[in-house]
């Protein structure tokens, strides 16, 4: 996809505005190491039933970026 594609140029203020609100919430946490979204946090309570075996990536990253695709 190349980048003056239109549908690159729809992306752009939408990751635009996950970097504000990724900057909104660490502005209000006291430590900004445990900043974290109701999203991600309803997502972390999702069960893991897939087997330990072959596993790259935690259910929560996997389930955070098919949200974010989503959008």
């Amino acid at each position: 996809m190349s980048p003056s594609s239109p549908t690159s140029s729809r992306l752009v203020p939408c990751l635009d505005q996950f970097a504000d609100l990724a900057l909104w919430e660490a502005e209000l946490a006291t430590d900004p190491v445990v900043v974290e979204s109701a999203l991600i946090r309803r997502l972390a309570a999702v069960p893991e039933q897939r087997s330990a075996c072959g596993l790259r990536h935690p259910l929560v990253v996997i389930l955070t970026l098919t949200a974010c695709a989503t959008l």
